[in-house]
């Protein structure tokens, strides 16, 4: 009997041990991981906590003079409050050459340089993308008055393009929708054609 406790005894110990390791060697998360895209739609994790959502970016007056017209706002100062925001452009590469995007953190006042603590003022991040679709988030060509040489490139993936800013302990993923290739949207319609053909021969039956 003392010898079959001692190995469920070992054996638990073994387990502890194994979870341990196995949690040592976990990728360690952000602080905070800011979720988003250029629809607008924002969600935070802690330290690797589920997705919460947040209030949707909003289209307001550029503080900067990025654009002369609306530009995509969020606000991110109930979820950084005490942070200290450092203000400034990501630009962001484009898979094909060029840029894709920008992101801009500042203040109200449109502070392009220096840092403030969050809460103390609102720390805002705007969301530039350089295309036409009519996104939210889309300004059109890319103009002089961001900065040219990408800081973070773009993950391609099947119908949207992803990125992945960090910066300490905050880390923001983005996700852009690129513009649609000719090819592609010919075969969206071929596909479309041989579902409604499909969908004709069993309604005639």
């Amino acid at each position: 009997m003392n010898s079959l406790g001692d190995w469920t005894t070992k054996t638990r110990l073994l387990v502890l041990l194994m979870a341990v390791l196995a949690t040592g060697i976990e990728p360690v998360h952000a602080g905070v991981i800011f979720q988003f895209d250029e629809l607008g739609n924002l969600a935070y994790s802690l330290s690797g906590a589920p997705y919460v959502p947040m209030a949707n970016g909003i289209l307001e007056r550029d503080p900067t003079g990025g654009v002369s017209g609306d530009a995509l706002i969020y606000n991110l100062t109930s979820e950084l409050n005490t942070f200290q925001m450092f203000n400034g452009d990501v630009p962001i590469g484009n898979p094909v050459g060029g840029l894709a995007a920008d992101l801009r953190f500042t203040d109200p006042g449109g502070d392009r340089l220096g840092s403030e603590t969050c809460g103390t003022t609102q720390c805002l991040m705007i969301f530039y993308v350089f295309d036409n679709n009519g996104l939210p988030a889309d300004v059109g060509s890319v103009s002089s008055s961001f900065p040219q040489t990408p800081a973070v490139f773009l993950g391609s993936g099947p119908f949207s393009y992803s990125f992945s800013y960090e910066a300490g302990v905050l880390n923001y993923d983005g996700t852009i929708v690129p513009e649609p290739a000719p090819f592609i949207m010919l075969l969206f319609g071929l596909a479309g054609f041989v579902l409604l053909r499909k969908r004709s021969k069993v309604t005639t039956r």
